[in-house]
This record gives C-alpha cells, sequence and structure tokens, in this order.
C-alpha cells in the first residue's frame, strides 16, 4: 500500500516570522485554527518595532549626548575668535547630521532584505495565505 505524498507548505520572504509562524501552524489545530496565525504574527510585529524604537531611542540620545559634549566645548572655548566658533558649530551640526543619516540607514538595512524587484522588505518568512 502507497503512502500519499504529504503537500509542502510553501514561503514566501516578507517578515520576521518564520520561528512563530511555524510553531503556530503546528498548534493551530489544538488551539482554534488561524487566529493563532495571526495572533503570532502581531506578537512578533510588536517586537521588530519596539526593537526599531529601542534602537532608534539609544541612536538619538547617543546624538544628544554628542552635541552636549561639544557644546560644552564650545563653552570652553568661548574665548576664541568669532570665526573659530562658526567653524566650531559646524562641525558638531555635520556630526549630529552624520550620526543620525548612518544611524537611520544602518538601521533601515538591518530590519530589511531585497525583494526580487529590488525593493526592500522586512526580513523573514511568512506562510502563503494559500495552505
Amino acid at each position: 500500500m502507497r503512502r500519499k505524498k504529504k503537500k509542502r507548505r510553501t514561503y514566501k520572504k516578507v517578515l520576521f516570522i518564520n520561528y512563530y509562524t511555524s510553531y503556530a501552524k503546528r498548534k493551530s489545530c489544538t488551539y482554534g485554527g488561524e487566529e493563532v496565525v495571526v495572533i503570532a504574527l502581531v506578537v512578533v510585529v510588536v517586537v521588530v518595532v519596539a526593537v526599531a524604537v529601542v534602537v532608534v531611542v539609544v541612536v538619538v540620545v547617543v546624538a544628544v549626548a554628542v552635541v552636549v559634549v561639544l557644546l560644552l566645548l564650545l563653552l570652553l572655548l568661548v574665548v576664541v575668535e568669532v570665526v573659530e566658533v562658526v567653524m566650531i558649530v559646524a562641525v558638531i551640526v555635520v556630526v549630529v547630521v552624520v550620526i543620525v543619516v548612518v544611524s537611520d540607514s544602518l538601521l533601515f538595512f538591518c530590519l530589511t532584505t531585497e525583494s526580487k524587484d529590488g525593493s526592500r522588505l522586512l526580513s523573514g518568512y511568512v506562510f502563503d495565505a494559500e495552505p
């Protein structure tokens, strides 16, 4: 007697959710079907957003700390000429802009992956809607 071939699930790269959705799919027969998958997706999306927010907050705090230190240095150099003060302020502005731009690009690059058409999507896997 021949065994029936098991149907393979297909995966699509969309979200950072592979582990949670596969676990939810295995448990869905005992915990009420597709609702479990939706709950798992919501939990993982919330976790990813929370991590992104924490990274952004840390970057902002570091940028503010750098600005404060540079401003304190500026206060120490009050006696210098106006031209030097303008140059120091310009350096402070450039440093802050570079920190913000680099951190945002790194965050975007770390949380995303390139799709076939060249656009960037959040990293990971999610099940196709079709079984």
